[in-house]
């Protein structure tokens, strides 16, 4: 694998095949307004990644690697408690977790995995609701 963040293209391509919503990179939506931003909608971050473990000399490397898919939607009925935004999201973020958990994004990555997710946002009818997950990844080294 060349690629280091092949896995974002290739979870943003699973949730086009799976579901029918919009789904955007951290390209796609950087500089947008929070008024200007498509709803609903599904966003693929890179959450960071760490090395578990190296062999060969450390020439073959295994990183974890963290993907945060956050489920946005709007709905601005109830606006103070987010309620109807929820409602929104939730059917949303079973279709994402019913794609992705298990699911193995290449031959060099392992299945996804969900892990404990950062606390959902919310400001004026607009509701954030991220759903990390974990794959590894081994990177060789030729000398």
């Amino acid at each position: 694998m060349t690629d280091f963040l092949s896995a974002e293209q290739l979870i943003i391509d699973r949730l086009n095949d799976q579901l029918s919503i919009t789904v955007l990179s951290s390209s796609d939506i950087a500089g947008v307004k929070e008024k200007a931003q498509i709803t609903p909608a599904i966003h693929v971050l890179f959450g960071g990644h760490r090395p578990v473990k190296s062999a060969r000399k450390a020439l073959d490397i295994t990183y974890q690697q963290t993907w945060i898919v956050v489920v946005a939607v709007r709905n601005v009925s109830r606006i103070n408690s987010g309620q109807k935004a929820r409602e929104d999201a939730g059917p949303i973020m079973h279709d994402v977790l019913s794609a992705l958990q298990g699911w193995r994004p290449s031959k060099s990555h392992q299945p996804l995995k969900p892990i404990s997710s950062i606390r959902e946002g919310y400001s004026n009818g607009f509701l954030y609701y991220p759903c990390g997950f974990e794959t590894e990844l081994t990177l060789s080294i030729t000398n």
